[in-house]
């Protein structure tokens, strides 16, 4: 898949974005943050992905990758 081709592709992407951008149900994305998967934590419980640092973590070998 190829990363978003606007500016905002830079920015950190919600766990929503994440699951359209692979694919995938909250299940998974929940799942990939327990095996290991980048995130970076934001105020009040939130969440966001490094979308570059997600497809090296899954061009490593990790699961769904």
């Amino acid at each position: 898949m190829q990363p978003p081709s606007d500016p905002a592709a830079a920015r950190l992407l919600t766990t929503r974005e994440l699951m359209d951008f692979y694919s995938v149900s909250n299940w998974t994305v929940n799942r990939w943050v327990q095996m290991g998967c980048p995130v970076e934590p934001v105020r009040l419980r939130g969440r966001r992905f490094d979308l570059a640092a997600v497809r090296t973590w899954h061009s490593m070998g990790e699961p769904g990758g």
